[in-house]
């Protein structure tokens, strides 16, 4: 299973633009270590900006520039202890549409 995931990784750092590996990565975490609140899910301890962004191999810029632009659409909410995703679906939608 680690194999596989670190593959996959590889795979969208190779090949995915930064924004999409952004959301991947918040996608993961909120399906993975986020926990159901209604049609919403929470992750406490969310990581900071420049630890996003060493793990999906962008910068702490547009990791904020991206996490602001996902505020501003009501995908997500988030301060510095927590991470709240919206709606999981429309999350992906929207990293489909980068």
């Amino acid at each position: 299973q680690k194999l596989g995931r670190a593959r996959e990784r590889w795979h969208s750092q190779v090949h995915d633009y930064a924004r999409t590996r952004i959301i991947n990565f918040i996608v993961e975490e909120a399906m993975e270590n986020g926990r159901q609140v209604g049609m919403e899910r929470l992750i406490m301890n969310f990581l900071a900006h420049h630890e996003i962004a060493s793990l999906t191999g962008s910068s702490r810029q547009t990791v904020t520039i991206v996490l602001n632009e996902l505020r501003s659409k009501n995908l997500i909410y988030f301060d510095r202890k927590r991470l709240l995703v919206r709606d999981v679906e429309n999350l992906i939608a929207a990293k489909a549409q980068s």
